[in-house]
């Protein structure tokens, strides 16, 4: 079975060239043919996942990069049947990553590419967005949108620099949302005091913090996660709770899970795995199950 290694080298401020290194060195040594397709552009892996597998030949698919190159292959992904998908986390955040215990050791690197090698897999489940793209830990509404929508606008600072500023500006100044949705076949919900809403199958969004707590990336529900509003004078015991992992203490969250979620949000801005999108103000999200093969 071929190995297609998908790098992105722009991911961490270009410090992933070290990751790959490491991966073609083991490969090397122990002399396993692959191939190293780098990407040079926004969405060039999801152009590249998707020529390498419309052939309908087993294959496995190795991302090397953050949060968002994982996004990309996810969507360029043609043919599940003959594609195993694997991940070498090289980003900033690599939330996704977090729900797995393999990633959390010193020498994970090796472990991951032993499993690899012998093709170690299990399904997990994805998530799409008006059955028109693909999420595999997070679609995201509110503070976590207007913070990437922030961070675009920024052009003098390292990336960094430019996402500290954009979450630091957002969570002190938070803008309250309005939102109806309708959880599967259950009556509308109208709520006008939105902080946050997250859902999918990942813990962690917003490199490292725990926002979606009671979610599982393979139990084929969507969980969903929302803070509501908080007295302005409440912002930073609020900020502290979400920061110190202590969601679950926050009066205002709440939680539940579904099979579908309509939601109609009041502005054309959401985010699907830290890739910030501004199509539509109304999403239909569902899991996907049995379908994704995740080498872990």
């Amino acid at each position: 079975m071929k190995i297609h290694v998908i790098f992105n080298p722009a991911s961490n401020n270009f410090k992933s060239y070290k990751t790959l290194d490491l991966i073609t060195h083991y490969f090397d040594e122990k002399n396993i043919d692959y191939f190293v397709h780098t990407t040079q552009y926004k969405n060039h892996a999801k152009t590249i996942v998707s020529q390498l597998t419309q052939d309908k030949v087993d294959k496995k698919i190795i991302c090397v990069g953050g949060d968002g190159t994982i996004h990309e292959c996810l969507n360029g992904i043609q043919d599940f049947e003959h594609t195993y998908f694997g991940i070498v986390p090289a980003g900033s955040g690599n939330d996704f990553v977090a729900n797995f215990e393999i990633y959390k050791s010193k020498d994970y690197l090796s472990k991951i590419l032993d499993k690899i090698v012998e093709n170690n897999w299990s399904y997990v489940d994805y998530y799409t967005v008006n059955d028109k793209v693909r999420a595999i830990n997070c679609i995201g509404f509110g503070i976590d949108a207007n913070i990437l929508k922030t961070y675009s606008k920024l052009k003098l600072f390292s990336q960094k620099v430019k996402y500290k500023i954009a979450t630091i500006s957002n969570s002190l100044f938070f803008k309250i949302h309005k939102c109806s949705y309708q959880i599967d076949d259950q009556p509308v919900v109208q709520n006008d005091g939105v902080i946050l809403i997250i859902m999918g199958g990942g813990k962690r969004a917003g490199s490292g913090l725990l926002l979606n707590p009671n979610s599982v990336i393979d139990d084929g529900f969507l969980s969903v996660s929302i803070i509501n509003k908080v007295n302005r004078l409440q912002t930073i015991p609020m900020l502290t709770k979400v920061i110190k992992s202590k969601l679950q203490s926050l009066k205002t969250w709440e939680s539940f899970k579904c099979k579908q979620i309509k939601i109609t949000m009041d502005r054309k801005l959401y985010e699907c795995d830290g890739e910030m999108y501004e199509d539509t103000n109304e999403l239909v999200i569902k899991p996907i199950t049995k379908e994704l093969k995740l080498i872990h």
